[in-house]
């Protein structure tokens, strides 16, 4: 199991409020953890709401033993936690009201992907099947794309992209999306903020990953989206499966 990831503030905000967690090696009793979150809250709620949302998961991960036949619900638990300690600090201190933060987490274990999910920042599977999106949107623009209101096109360009439906730390509780997909040897996994998918397609964005190693491709795909914009905090994670993944 190999991650590697980079964030950049781009060329439009001055503070990153997009965070990262690569371990690829054992976290608690999981045998590896990759996490992506986009902040949202004034300026310094956005930062201080990704930061708390990884390190109250990975304490709670860290701090607690994972049921081998359970994993994802484990993770769901995490991030509900995760969710609690963040709109805690939001409702204790007055400069971080109503932050929030999107959020993506991923282990490997047993050539299977155990996915947590809340908000815009996405997972992709890339393989010899091409590209695929794992993980819904939860946004307003994507709400309008699946009722055939404008199209994914539009949504890229759409005044009300940013606004999400679901995020974590805003609410006492929230619904967490928890899925569990097939990895084979050789399949990487790209997790993501909008930053990066905004300013690049897709299609590109894949043949990046399919013709570089995970760490060039990673550096490439932040170059590429400050090159055509930069208009948000940039992030990206891209693993590689090696082989069997077992936890430790």
């Amino acid at each position: 199991m190999k991650g590697y990831g980079a964030s950049h503030v781009g060329k439009i905000r001055t503070t990153n409020q997009d965070a990262f967690f690569v371990l690829n090696e054992n976290a608690g009793s999981l045998p590896n953890l990759y996490i992506v979150a986009d902040g949202m809250g004034g300026h310094l709620g956005g930062d201080v709401a990704s930061k708390t949302s990884i390190v109250s998961f990975y304490d709670y991960i860290s701090n607690n033993p994972c049921p081998k036949d359970n994993i994802l619900d484990f993770l769901i638990e995490g991030t509900k936690q995760s969710n609690a300690h963040v709109y805690e600090k939001s409702r204790n201190d007055e400069k971080f009201r109503g932050m929030g933060t999107t959020f993506t987490s991923l282990c490997i274990f047993n050539n299977k992907g155990y996915v947590t999910h809340i908000g815009d920042s996405r997972l992709y599977l890339i393989n010899n099947n091409g590209m695929k999106l794992l993980t819904v949107d939860h946004s307003f623009v994507n709400e309008l794309v699946q009722s055939g209101k404008i199209t994914p096109k539009d949504a890229l360009y759409h005044p009300k992209r940013h606004i999400l439906t679901r995020a974590l730390g805003t609410e006492p509780y929230v619904v967490v999306d928890g899925f569990v997909f097939d990895v084979n040897p050789l399949d990487r996994i790209l997790i993501c903020t909008d930053g990066l998918t905004n300013m690049i397609e897709e299609e590109y964005i894949e043949k990046v990953i399919q013709t570089n190693t995970i760490e060039n491709a990673v550096d490439i795909l932040v170059l590429l989206a400050n090159e055509n914009g930069g208009t948000d905090n940039i992030t990206s994670i891209l693993i590689e499966i090696e082989g069997d993944n077992d936890v430790a």
